[in-house]
């Protein structure tokens, strides 16, 4: 709505008059018992020229404001500083003199989308000669006031669609942005995505107050307000960055003291951030001289943070790296512009929109390759986790599934129905490993594992218990009774490796199984069975609840093992 508004009042709904946009010199003097404005204007030789009275004066002071040549113009837009109390006169060709009340109250309400102060001009015919400045108070944090300007109406309003237009844009990254990693955040789950999206609300509310829009939205609030939210903003924002940037590292990646040092920067650049927001007006100067102090400890600590982790083999430090030059370089010239160590003029006007703006690019670009290198590593985590847990749950001698696996997913499936569970132990195999060696009873036993699994057809779990003793459970339906002939069938009429034949005995128990004491009494029963069916000569079937199974022998067609062995 705020936006909307700003887009309204800056498109022209009729072009007129020509585009009138002049820079204008400032020089300084300080305000002295008696002084009048008349006199001041009259007194070229009191003000200091030199290009540096904007940085360092303070206090009750005066600035003269002179275009090159008398100009015809509608406004005065200036970026405003920290003063208590403010007045403008204005001088014409013609010597008529305007004054402009511009007291806090009338600042917030003269400042546009985009955080310059329009103070309308009083009406005259005369080209303007000099516009004289009365700051009464005045804390300089870096300058009394920043790219003073003659505009006309024309100007005007071209300056303020352009800058909608970069603080739309600005804001239209942020959102992107936020929105996107926060969807990425639902699947991965990193700490780093919060804070940077920490860092890009953090952002949108340095524009909102960097921009003006505190001020259209409060217009009858005082204009250091807005200029203390934006440093309190500023701050947060930095907190948030460092924080991401140490979260974006492996841990491993920073030591010990440099985690410690990082923490104690994020407290005092906070400390110092609360007392610019709180402060007296009569220590402003002293609170920020702290806060920028606590401000250049973040671009040193992550020039650490980047050379610790790229000593110590970090691919995300690397990546860090490249990110932050950019953000980093601009970031040391606006801290040198505040200081008063360069101008970067014009520039500086969108210094912090344009860092921002960069920041939250490169940083996004490298957050990409990290959640590559992420996701590449949970995936291989995940890769190796299932070959693991196959390795745990199969036999590697046969490839069915052992003991523990059958039994964990028998109570994982909790059947409404009661399972059968058929017990098969090959007879007399002792025999086989005594006569023909362990690696042909290898061959039987896998031989027999892939008859007993192609009988299952996957409607049943396929087990080996250990040694000879297999098992195979699912519903009555899948495992009818006649499956157990069908097995015994199979086996004697089968040719194992080397031309061996053999028989097999069957135990088989029906019952519900919804935990593991059920599991061990159908176990039990069918082992009964099992035992039955042995005792009874082998080459069997036994049915623990009806006893031998009919036709469950076929005597001449299978020899029951060979002699001299039990099994």
């Amino acid at each position: 709505m705020l936006l909307g508004a700003a887009l309204a009042a800056a498109w022209p709904a009729h072009a007129h008059g020509a585009e009138i946009e002049a820079a204008l010199s400032a020089c300084v003097a300080p305000v002295r018992a008696g002084d009048a404005a008349t006199e001041m204007l009259e007194s070229p030789g009191r003000f200091d020229c030199g290009g540096t009275g904007l940085r360092t004066a303070h206090g009750d002071v005066w600035v003269l404001l002179t275009p090159r040549a008398p100009l015809a113009a509608d406004s005065l837009d200036f970026e405003a500083g920290w003063q208590r109390d403010a007045t403008l006169t204005v001088r014409r060709a013609d010597g008529s003199l305007g004054t402009v009340r511009l007291d806090n109250a009338t600042l917030s309400r003269l400042t546009t989308f985009g955080r310059n102060t329009r103070v309308p001009l009083p009406h005259g015919a005369a080209p303007i000669t000099a516009l004289l400045l009365r700051l009464d108070g005045a804390a300089n944090l870096g300058a009394l006031l920043r790219n003073p300007e003659l505009e006309s109406e024309a100007a005007s309003r071209t300056d303020d669609v352009t800058e909608v237009a970069i603080y739309a844009g600005f804001g239209g990254i942020c959102l992107a942005l936020l929105v996107y990693n926060l969807v990425v955040w639902v699947t991965l789950r990193e700490r780093f995505q919060l804070a940077y999206c920490a860092v890009l609300l953090a952002m949108a509310v340095v524009s909102y107050a960097d921009s003006g829009g505190w001020s259209l939205a409060f217009p009858d609030g005082d204009f250091t307000t807005r200029l203390r939210l934006a440093r309190v903003a500023i701050g947060l924002m930095a907190i948030f960055a460092f924080g991401f940037l140490c979260d974006f590292l492996e841990p491993w990646a920073t030591p010990r003291w440099l985690r410690i040092a990082s923490l104690s920067a994020r407290c005092l650049l906070a400390a110092a951030s609360i007392a610019v927001g709180l402060a007296p007006f009569a220590l402003i100067e002293q609170a920020h001289h702290a806060y920028l102090a606590a401000y250049a400890a973040i671009p040193v600590l992550t020039i650490a943070l980047a050379a610790s982790g790229i000593r110590r083999g970090s691919k995300a430090a690397r990546i860090l790296a490249l990110a932050c030059c950019g953000p980093l370089a601009v970031g040391f010239a606006s801290l040198a512009h505040a200081m008063g160590l360069v101008d970067l003029g014009e520039l500086a006007t969108h210094q912090n929109v344009f860092s921002m703006a960069l920041f939250a690019l490169t940083t996004s670009t490298a957050m990409a390759f990290r959640i590559k290198a992420i996701t590449r590593e949970r995936d291989t985590a995940r890769a190796e986790e299932r070959v693991a847990r196959q390795l745990a749950e199969i036999d590697p001698l046969t490839g069915l599934l052992n003991r523990r696996a059958m039994l964990d997913r028998t109570l994982a499936w909790a059947s409404e129905e009661p399972l059968r569970l058929l017990l098969v132990d090959i007879d007399h195999f002792k025999q086989v490993n005594d006569h023909h060696g362990h690696d042909h009873g290898d061959a039987v036993l896998r031989e027999l594992a892939e008859l007993l699994a192609a009988r299952a057809e996957l409607r049943a779990s396929v087990a080996r218990l250990g040694g000879e003793e297999f098992a195979l459970i699912g519903t009555a339906r899948e495992l009818p009774s006649g499956m157990a002939l069908a097995i015994l069938s199979d086996i004697r009429t089968h040719a194992f490796a080397g031309g061996l034949r053999l028989t097999v005995s069957i135990g088989m128990a029906t019952g519900p199984v919804r935990d593991e004491p059920q599991w061990r009494d159908l176990y039990r029963r069918a082992d009964t069975a099992l035992y039955a069916a042995k005792s009874g000569g082998r080459n069997r079937a036994v049915d623990h609840a009806a006893h031998m199974l009919p036709q469950e022998t076929a005597p001449g067609r299978a020899r029951p093992g060979l002699a001299g062995g039990t099994g």
